[in-house]
């Protein structure tokens, strides 16, 4: 059981790469009250978590229903991520200001940093392979994982301070970037090679 919670958790875990959705939180609440950024924090895991609970239980008939393949999902994100790894670089912050809190908990700290088409994808093929339950608790564990590194940001904003977070910010906005290419290309070769 252990051997299985782990063929699903670590992947899982590597895929929604914790340190660059940190980078990224940093660049988004720079200025925000400690409070405020706790109550963000626990909406994103909330709502990564169930995206990804709910994908892994019902992926391939949402994405079938819906018409949508998986590559679609990858093209998507990865323009998503283009346009605020661009805003990141241009500006040493993550663009046009959100309007609320909620505007960032969902997209982009939720969609797609940490429910990104890697994970939604890992997340429903592991579900034809792993027992429904194992995959459930990956998931949970990877999401209260990711928070606790989150929560950790207010002692690396303190480390680095606001001019090493703008720096921070453009230096993750380039790879922002380079992930967005990826997703991209990952996505348009999965759709070449079905032709």
């Amino acid at each position: 059981m252990l051997a299985e919670f782990l063929s699903a958790f670590i992947p899982m875990f590597i895929v929604a790469d914790p340190f660059w959705g940190l980078a990224l939180l940093l660049s988004l609440t720079q200025g925000m009250e400690r409070s405020e950024e706790r109550r963000l924090i626990k909406r994103t895991i909330l709502y990564a978590t169930v995206i990804l609970v709910g994908f892994a239980a019902a992926g391939r008939m949402i994405l079938g229903g819906l018409g949508v393949q998986m590559y679609s999902l990858q093209i998507a994100g990865g323009l998503l991520l283009l346009t605020i790894g661009g805003g990141m670089v241009a500006k040493g912050e993550t663009g046009a200001k959100p309007r609320g809190k909620e505007d960032i908990a969902v997209v982009p700290l939720a969609i797609p940093a940490l429910a990104g088409p890697g994970t939604i994808s890992l997340s429903i093929v592991l579900m034809q392979t792993t027992p429904w339950w194992i995959v459930f608790l990956a998931i949970v564990v990877t999401m209260l994982t990711c928070g606790l590194i989150f929560l950790a940001s207010d002692a690396v904003y303190k480390v680095i301070g606001e001019n090493g977070a703008r720096a921070l910010t453009r230096v993750m906005g380039f790879l922002t970037a380079a992930f967005a290419i990826q997703y991209i290309l990952d996505g348009a070769g999965a759709w070449l090679r079905i032709l």
